[in-house]
């Protein structure tokens, strides 16, 4: 969505409150049992909210069909509002027909050239997670390959016509780069050989990301055969991926909820890879948000295992003085301590000044351009990814 939206900006403080409950209701009850008093309090929070402004912070959030399926047989919601829902969760679906697609084309040829890779994210959780593919919106698809097959993987996307996003390869080389990103007409594709863009962000963690994919299981995703990860490391990376993103989308929480409900993984082993991972701290938290944000059936007690309880005083502290569910894209306190989470609470908040300061460092300090392109110098990125054990 365009971080213009105008009726959201218009709203006063109470209205935005209102909007926000109902967003997060729908959300929690779609695909799961309705019950009379989710009805009943679906439609008196409808009754409250501005919902005429529900398709703009549906869409900011990236669950409008998830929100549509929750107000399905709900009074008071305006014709205008579920055709623009349902608008985007077809939107949503087309460009999944498109993905998939792609999908089934890369992964033959993966297959045939005998990588060892998976996807994650997008496709994979609409297909596997959610009650349609159009109810989980999302942009690329994501490939994690083994860092070994890497430039194998790149060469095959190239060869299909796909075109880089970057060609500053130094940049690339000197940040240990952990995905590229290409793309055709209609396709964006985010190919990983780490979950980390940078290797600054790698060092506080330690993923096992051969292991990850060795361990993996064939799905189908919308009838494509396709390897993904287990039903424990698609929890922990969905966890993961949400904290270092902000946590500020509604749609990370459900894809966790969907991910408990429906995958229903092993959560006692979530726990020893989480700490074997060193990413306990995040995963924690966003498994904590999931539980009183939309009802995810995660026990308190793999919360209280994963993050330690002076880590959740200070989240809570910080969730009281701003929402992590805001109807801007704004940075806000919340968003910051989100990103910054480790595994306890002093590593945590020495992270936050230290990434202000990454900031500061890049606005002043910006790299110089090198949009050459240079082949050689892409072929030592290359081989710096292939021989790098800095994982």
């Amino acid at each position: 969505m365009d971080s213009s939206a105008p009726l959201l900006d218009s709203l006063r403080r109470p209205q935005r409150w209102a909007l926000r409950l109902v967003l997060i209701k729908a959300a929690a009850v779609a695909g799961n049992p309705v019950t009379d008093a989710d009805r009943d309090e679906l439609a008196s929070l409808v009754a409250r909210a501005p919902i005429d402004a529900l398709p703009e912070a549906a869409a900011m959030h990236r669950v409008s069909g998830t929100v549509l399926r929750g107000l399905d047989g709900i009074a008071g919601v305006p014709d205008p509002v579920r055709a623009a829902l349902a608008a985007r969760r077809d939107q949503s679906a087309m460009n999944h027909l498109l993905v998939v697609g792609a999908l089934s084309q890369l992964g033959r040829r993966f297959d045939e050239a005998g990588l060892s890779w998976v996807a994650m994210k997008g496709p994979v959780v609409a297909a596997l997670l959610y009650p349609a593919v159009g109810e989980r919106s999302y942009n690329d698809l994501d490939l994690l390959v083994d860092r070994r097959d890497f430039s194998k993987a790149m060469q095959i996307l190239e060869d299909l016509g796909y075109a880089h996003d970057i060609h500053n390869w130094v940049l690339a080389e000197e940040m240990l780069a952990g995905q590229v990103g290409l793309a055709t007409t209609t396709v964006h594709i985010d190919l990983h050989w780490h979950l980390h863009y940078s290797e600054e962000d790698r060092k506080p963690f330690a993923f096992p990301i051969e292991a990850m994919i060795e361990r993996g299981r064939r799905v189908a995703v919308s009838g494509v055969s396709t390897p993904t990860l287990d039903p424990v490391d698609t929890l922990l990376t969905l966890a993961f991926h949400a904290a270092r993103s902000d946590g500020h989308r509604l749609m990370w929480f459900k894809d966790v909820e969907r991910s408990v409900v429906v995958d229903e993984p092993d959560l006692d082993e979530l726990v020893r890879r989480a700490r074997a991972y060193h990413c306990g701290g995040p995963v924690g938290l966003i498994l904590n948000r999931a539980r009183y944000l939309l009802g995810a059936p995660v026990p308190l007690e793999v919360v209280l295992d994963l993050m330690p309880r002076s880590l959740r005083i200070v989240d809570d502290l910080a969730t009281r003085v701003e929402n992590p569910l805001q109807l801007h894209e704004r940075s806000t306190v919340t968003r910051w301590l989100t990103r910054s989470v480790r595994a306890s609470v002093t590593s945590s908040m020495v992270a936050i000044p230290q990434r202000a300061a990454r900031s500061v460092h890049r606005t002043l300090r910006r790299p110089p351009e090198n949009e050459t392109d240079d082949p050689g110098e892409k072929a030592s990125y290359l081989r710096a990814v292939a021989g790098s054990e800095r994982q």
